[in-house]
């Protein structure tokens, strides 16, 4: 599928799953590499950036939402009066500049520059805008995990840890690549745009950086989380099991004494009272609680 939006001399040419024919007539009209238009076919997972006379062809992975969500892949085709797009998948951020696109492109509120260097500089900054408010989901995420942390729910929120921490992760994997990419631009950007436009593949970088510094920050953030989470985990087992191991103490020897208690034999001398149940029940009762004063004085209740 092929969308085209027209801004003044720019034009802006975004690819989706696209054919053959589709990607030869890009490649006719735009005079595109034979060999650039053969990785437009198909997905490639990794980055990379080759300059070329008039244009500059460079991948780029957009982290997708959730922790089992894979990156998306964009292909960058950017040349003095064009920028061609092309993905594998609906991505969001692409679909909502489009229509800013056309909006401002109809009441003309913003000037898209006087090349397609301007474009993609905006449509840039949508992006990582766009990350930075899915960075802000996740962080609202943690601190509802944090918070349930602390009322109580350590055993449940081991999952939901695990999960942002994965989210995260997938961020920054597929965002690594971004800084090389764009200071591979910065460098060439001149030969295409002339002078002055690196000025504002920095401004893109400074908004890359500001991306992996929220991720990293968060990622940091979700580790100590984990960290206090293990520790309130443990030590509300260690107490369980602290009180089981004196449950244990306690019922043995009074399993004991009542066994031997209630021995029969001629020379026990409590079977045989009339109130020997009584008097087994009440030396039961004396022994538990000459024990429990004893680990309480020890601090073990």
């Amino acid at each position: 599928m092929i969308r085209t939006y027209t801004h003044k001399n720019i034009t802006w040419i975004d690819l989706e799953h696209p054919t053959t024919d589709e990607v030869r007539k890009i490649m006719q009209d735009y005079d595109i590499s034979e060999v650039v238009a053969e990785e437009l076919l198909k997905p490639t997972f990794r980055s990379k950036v080759e300059i070329f006379d008039h244009y500059a062809y460079f991948i780029l992975q957009v982290p997708g939402v959730g922790p089992r969500s894979k990156a998306q892949e964009i292909d960058f085709i950017l040349g003095k009066n064009f920028l061609i797009t092309t993905r594998y998948e609906e991505i969001d951020p692409l679909l909502e500049f489009s229509k800013t696109l056309e909006v401002e492109s109809i009441l003309n509120k913003e000037s898209m520059g006087e090349h397609a260097g301007f474009l993609f500089f905006f449509m840039m900054r949508h992006l990582y805008q766009s990350l930075q408010e899915k960075i802000d989901s996740i962080d609202a995420h943690i601190r509802d995990i944090e918070s349930q942390i602390f009322s109580g729910n350590e055993r449940h929120m081991v999952t939901a840890l695990s999960k942002q921490a994965r989210t995260l992760l997938n961020f920054k994997a597929a965002t690594d690549s971004h800084e090389e990419v764009l200071e591979s631009l910065e460098g060439v950007s001149g030969s295409i745009f002339g002078n002055g436009f690196e000025h504002y593949i920095k401004k893109i970088s400074g908004e890359c950086k500001k991306v992996r510094h929220l991720v990293l920050s968060k990622r940091d953030y979700v580790d100590e989380l984990r960290d206090t989470n293990d520790s309130l985990l443990n030590s509300k087992q260690n107490e369980i099991m602290k009180i089981f191991t004196v449950l244990a103490f306690v019922t043995f020897p009074i399993s004991l004494v009542v066994e031997i208690l209630g021995i029969q034999s001629d020379t026990n001398p409590i079977l045989g009272n009339q109130n020997d149940f009584w008097i087994i029940v009440g030396i039961v009762i004396g022994a538990v609680m000459l024990m429990l004063a004893y680990f309480r004085k020890r601090d073990w209740l």
